[in-house]
């Protein structure tokens, strides 16, 4: 269960995303969309640079894939149900090149 402390971010951030829809704070609003976009930001570089493939490796080891994935459908869950359409189609585009990112850190190791 140690790979409980690597989620503490994403986990504390999916906490931020509920309270955020369901209490109206300008605050929590700008830190939720801000961090949207820096997620975004980095994982379109992670997932478009052959040099992040081994830091990708090295960040997942020994954490299994469907927490994040669990957290990430949670995220977008809750954010078309607060009607936040474009942040929840941000985290969209987050998963998906999460999933590409480690996908091709995945396949760069094992050499297919």
């Amino acid at each position: 269960m140690s790979w409980l402390k690597n989620m503490m971010v994403d986990i504390i951030v999916t906490l931020a995303i509920i309270i955020a829809v369901f209490i109206d704070n300008s605050i929590l609003t700008g830190i939720i969309k801000g961090y949207t976009i820096l997620m975004f930001l980095a994982k379109l570089v992670v997932s478009f640079s052959d040099s992040f493939a081994p830091m990708v490796k090295k960040a997942s080891k020994g954490t299994p894939d469907w927490p994040s994935h669990l957290l990430y459908a949670i995220n977008i869950a809750f954010l078309i149900l607060g009607a936040w359409w474009y942040t929840a189609m941000g985290w969209v585009v987050i998963w998906a090149l999460s999933w590409y990112a480690q996908f091709k850190a995945n396949k760069k190791t094992t050499g297919a």
